[in-house]
């Protein structure tokens, strides 16, 4: 029997669902860095028309998926419990594009383990997962920060 998400929470402490969500401010710079590399690596790679996968990538891509699904979900909870309205534009585009990055860089895991004779696909997707967690990263930012944070002293 599977037991729907609403029910499990209801039965957890308030005070522990909040404390959990706010693990997400620690555990999103993670997926982030590893990320990241992962898609530099994989696109230097590619340049230099490789056709191995890296062994760092492919560590960095696993850690990094599964450190970005545990993000997204610690994520989820933690919005429950801001300031911000469920329908904050940039709430809306960090919450999805935070989804879409874990996906897609599962994706590329599955991509590598059933590749034939191509790291095309592979390939792609890490570096479509390196800048969705780099895009996903910047509206967290503007949330945390405010907008323009890190040009604002220089203009």
């Amino acid at each position: 029997m599977i037991v729907p998400m609403s029910m499990l929470l209801s039965v957890i402490p308030a005070a522990w669902l909040e404390t959990a969500g706010r693990f997400h401010v620690v555990i999103v710079h993670f997926p982030i860095a590893l990320l990241l590399l992962a898609g530099a690596i994989e696109f230097w790679r590619s340049v230099r028309r490789s056709n191995k996968p890296s062994n760092t990538a492919i560590v960095c891509l696993v850690l990094g998926a599964v450190s970005a699904i545990a993000s997204s979900v610690l994520g989820w909870i933690h919005k429950g419990y801001t300031g911000f309205s469920a329908n904050n534009p940039t709430l809306l585009w960090h919450e999805w594009l935070g989804i879409a990055a874990a996906t897609v860089a599962t994706l590329a895991i599955v991509l590598l383990l059933l590749r034939h004779k191509t790291l095309i696909p592979y390939r792609l997707t890490t570096i479509l997962a390196a800048l969705l967690v780099g895009v996903t990263g910047h509206f967290g930012g503007t949330l945390t920060h405010g907008p323009g944070y890190l040009t604002e002293l220089l203009f």
